[in-house]
């Protein structure tokens, strides 16, 4: 797993995400965040003045509106809460 808020810093964590709880918080900054193809993700993502885009098929479970959505990725195994102001998620 890769969880990228700036292009040069990638921490890298292998294997599952198992039951964790990922949350990531930023202002002006774009998050990125790369998962396995495998992976399993309550998400719940919020932005303001930005979009909210996924690669993984990810079924809305709750709330979609342009700025926030609830949904889950896979198995749903880890929660993973996304909030941005002002950028992209």
């Amino acid at each position: 797993m890769v969880l990228s808020k700036y292009r040069d810093w990638l921490p890298r964590a292998p294997g599952s995400l198992g039951p964790n709880s990922i949350i990531l918080r930023t202002s002006f900054s774009p998050i990125r965040v790369y998962l396995p193809e495998d992976a399993g993700c309550n998400v719940t993502a919020r932005t303001s003045f930005g979009k909210i885009n996924s690669e993984l098929p990810l079924t809305v479970t709750g709330n979609l509106s342009a700025d926030s959505l609830s949904g889950k990725i896979g198995t749903g195994d880890c929660e993973l809460s996304l909030t941005n102001n002002n950028g992209n998620i």
